[in-house]
């Protein structure tokens, strides 16, 4: 179970501890909060993955694809395969985007 289950779980059975009495290390607490907003509502920041480069064969099945489709069509299919979607699935994305 996560950390963050785990205390709302002892919340919600009313078995939390104080800050003073918590068996969790202040580095653990701080790494969790670094994942919150500051925002109003409150809620878990999503880190965004760093873009990953396509591999030879994936620039390569580009190319060929790109016989067939836009410019923009090839730019977002790009974006979705660095962002790790497959190429069936950027295509379709960027078919659903941009069109053919």
């Amino acid at each position: 179970m996560s950390l963050y289950k785990n205390i709302n779980k002892r919340k919600k059975a009313g078995t939390s501890r104080t800050k003073k009495k918590s068996t969790i290390s202040d580095k653990a607490y701080a790494n969790m909060k670094d994942g919150f907003t500051k925002a109003k509502k409150g809620g878990v920041i999503k880190k965004k993955k760093k873009a990953k480069a396509l591999t030879k064969g994936q620039v390569a099945t580009l190319k060929k694809h790109s016989v067939h489709h836009s410019a923009k069509h090839m730019a977002e299919m790009r974006k979705a395969m660095k962002a790790g979607s497959s190429f069936t699935a950027s295509h379709k994305i960027a078919k659903k985007k941009i069109g053919k």
